[in-house]
């Protein structure tokens, strides 16, 4: 269970989202990065986003790891397809949470 401490802001400012748009794009590049693929390999791969609502998180406080903060956050869902052109099948879909009022990548715990 939790209980509220204290508000520590209201009405907060959110970024706008062309501004989002660069985490997201970051967060994609780094999923391809993981991949590993060889240079010799044709393999393509397309990533499309397939949902993105505004909500709430909580992240762990600063300076007070034993706390939380709710802070609004943008929730991406990107699917994740491969195989050559003519042939591309969908294969993950890839969750990217982002801060909306400073753009920070919020890390699932």
């Amino acid at each position: 269970m939790c209980e509220e401490v204290a508000v520590i802001a209201e009405n907060v400012n959110l970024l706008p989202f062309d501004d989002i748009q660069k985490p997201l794009f970051e967060q994609i590049f780094y999923s391809y990065l993981n991949i590993g693929q060889p240079a010799e390999d044709t393999t393509k791969f397309d990533y499309k986003v397939t949902s993105a609502k505004l909500g709430y998180t909580y992240v762990t406080a600063f300076h007070k790891p034993e706390n939380a903060w709710m802070v609004p956050a943008w929730f991406f869902q990107v699917m994740r397809s491969e195989g050559q052109a003519e042939n591309m099948k969908d294969l993950v879909i890839i969750p990217v949470a982002i801060n909306a009022m400073d753009g920070g990548v919020i890390v699932a715990q």
